[in-house]
């Protein structure tokens, strides 16, 4: 059986942004919604606001460092696969260099990537946490502020890549609105009237309720429309259940007397009536992470050489209190060199889903190689390295080929385009808003046909209506998939090129999927990697090498290739100084020969290293 869990964030008060009104009322309302309709016990809904009282000897104060660190214990202790999660998150959002980021209380617009949480990684960890997660996102805007304004574009081909459903309470070229007159955000108020009136027990009819309801309460009251962005998987899936706390205790009910000390330290906390788990804290410092996070065993097996932790090896013994030290000892020195909290987050559940998901198929090839003959880890680098076989098989998955890019149109005539940018100037608008293109369009769109200046103005619209696609065009190939996708939404049906700018579009989503899925895998490449030891780097090599020409971040893989190549020549250097030349030579050979320039100078120095053995 699954537990429902919910974690509500509300942030009326921040040190860098005007205060909301209404967002602290949302997580709150949205906590109690749940509750009253009997699925969710309180004692599982998480608040996280300007004024929740703390969990035991955790504050609840809407920081970065508090929500990740939450977010982790919760994952460590008490998620199991397949209960359901509701995350919501009412406050500020902001998009930098084309990434979303949620801005805890201490957001500061002058250093997002420091302050803010990059909502990629938030899905990325949700999506590994194995749950059935839906996201909720009523998310403002800031007027002014640095940035990127096209917020929430980055997080629906997120999650739509890892197939996680998602609901934005505006489009990303659109703003969030709260009221004090009804003492909620409008995409909040409609969520709770779904909740309360029975309409949201599927993900469809939630979807749908939330599409229809939100940009009439906007009306009602007066304010600019706003209409939830979605991507949802299956409009039929539930997502609401009255389901026991059972699932709770399956899998540490056996007999073993550590497992039966873990339930009994579990039973307090559940049976607390007190939602803010005040009476729990000593739980939280006792109860063992491993006991609790169920891994695939394969998977795991085959990472049990790999350090889960960039500060501590990942064992059996370490328990979750320990975490908890690490991540608050090293606070002050993350914010200082701009490290972010997700590197204490991550490196554990979700770093070892990802590799599961991306190269699973990899690390079972690599299996007898991590391994000496008798079963143990290999830890000297060295005889590791001469005894690594380099190949590995050909991936099953079939690259998606990216179509030609969209040319200039040749019939344009170059005078033509002259007359049209001198036709933007004269009514003070410019040519590289696509904004200001689409209104010029609506300008001329107006003039009659037995005007005079009517084939002019058709001319200019045509003119017009590809200059917006190349800008976008001209994003996509920077990989700024949702910034092509934004500026050609500016294109509507009544455009010449409409059919050509929704196959775009099209295009960009497919490859946007792809260049995450490229980036994940490039990550787990760079996890691979054991300093010192040339082997580690090979591996990560030929895992970007599945990265094909024809995919988006091939340039980013071939820079990583070069560099690695460059580093295990750097290793075999390091073992020939100091006489070891045989697994210098070692190290040398698992240069790969199509980087042509580090393998002819890998194979002069084996030459070399060769008549000195």
């Amino acid at each position: 059986m699954a537990n429902n869990w919910a974690i509500a964030i509300g942030i009326n008060q921040y040190q860098f942004f005007q205060p909301l009104r209404c967002a602290q009322a949302d997580a709150e309302g949205l906590k109690q919604a749940l509750v009253e309709r009997g699925e969710f016990f309180a004692q599982q809904c998480l608040l996280i606001t300007d004024t929740s009282p703390p969990i035991g000897e955790y504050s609840t104060e809407p920081s970065k460092e508090n929500i990740l660190l939450l977010l982790e214990e919760f994952a460590a202790k008490f998620w199991q696969p397949q209960d359901r999660l509701w995350f919501f998150f009412s406050g500020y959002g902001i998009n930098y260099n084309g990434r979303d980021y949620l801005m805890p209380k201490e957001g500061d617009p002058l250093r997002v990537e420091e302050t803010g949480i990059a909502l990629r990684e938030l899905i990325l960890f949700l999506r590994a946490t194995q749950l059935e997660v839906l996201i909720l996102l009523d998310m403002n805007r800031a007027f002014g502020c640095q940035g990127h304004p096209l917020v929430t574009q980055e997080a629906l081909c997120v999650a739509q890549e890892l197939e996680l459903p998602i609901i934005i309470s505006c489009q990303p070229e659109q703003f969030s609105h709260e009221s004090s007159e009804i003492g909620y955000g409008f995409f909040s108020a409609a969520l709770l009237e779904a909740l309360r009136s029975g309409h949201g027990n599927t993900l469809g009819n939630l979807e749908n309720y939330l599409k229809v309801r939100t940009p009439e309460l906007c009306e009602d009251h007066f304010r600019p429309v706003q209409n939830p962005a979605s991507f949802i998987t299956f409009n039929d899936r539930s997502i609401l259940g009255q389901l026991p706390l059972a699932r709770m205790f399956q899998n540490i009910a056996s007999s073993t007397p550590e497992k039966q000390k873990i339930k009994g330290q579990i039973q307090p906390i559940l049976s607390n009536s007190n939602d803010s788990f005040g009476q729990s804290s000593q739980s939280f410092n006792t109860l063992n992470h491993n006991d609790l996070l169920q891994t695939d065993e394969d998977i795991s097996e085959e990472l049990s050489s790999f350090s889960l932790s960039p500060s501590y090896p990942a064992t059996s013994e370490r328990s979750s209190s320990a975490i908890v030290r690490h991540s608050r000892e090293n606070t002050q020195k993350e914010k200082a060199n701009g490290t972010s909290l997700w590197t204490n987050l991550l490196t554990g559940s979700c770093i070892a889903v990802i590799l599961g998901f991306s190269i699973g198929l990899v690390f079972l090839h690599y299996q007898k190689t991590w391994n000496h003959s008798d079963g143990s880890l290999v830890n000297n680098p060295e005889t590791e390295d001469s005894n690594f076989v380099q190949t590995l098989p050909n991936s099953s998955v079939s690259p998606i080929t990216s179509p030609s890019p969209t040319p200039v149109d040749p019939n344009i005539n170059p005078e033509k385009r002259k007359k049209a940018l001198l036709d933007l100037e004269k009514i003070s608008l410019n040519p590289t808003e696509a904004s200001d293109l689409s209104k010029a369009i609506a300008k001329a769109q107006q003039i009659k046909p037995e005007k005079l200046n009517y084939k002019e103005a058709q001319d200019n619209i045509q003119i017009w209506s590809q200059m917006i696609l190349e800008m976008a065009e001209n994003s996509a190939q920077k990989q700024d998939y949702a910034k092509a996708i934004a500026t050609t939404q500016f294109i509507n049906e009544n455009f010449p090129n409409y059919s050509q700018a929704q196959a775009a579009i099209e295009r960009w989503r497919e490859e946007a999927k792809q260049y995450i899925s490229n980036q994940t895998l490039l990550d787990a490449a760079n996890a691979l990697i054991k300093s010192k030891q040339a082997s580690t780097y090979n591996r990560a090599i030929e895992v970007a090498k599945k990265i094909s020409p024809s995919e988006p971040g091939f340039k980013q893989a071939q820079k990583s290739i070069n560099k690695w190549s460059e580093d295990i020549l750097k290793i075999a250097y390091a073992r020939a100084a100091r006489g070891n030349f045989k697994s210098a030579i070692a190290a040398a050979n698992l240069v790969p020969p199509e980087e042509t320039n580090t393998h002819n100078k890998a194979q002069v120095a084996i030459e070399k290293w060769q008549s000195k053995q």
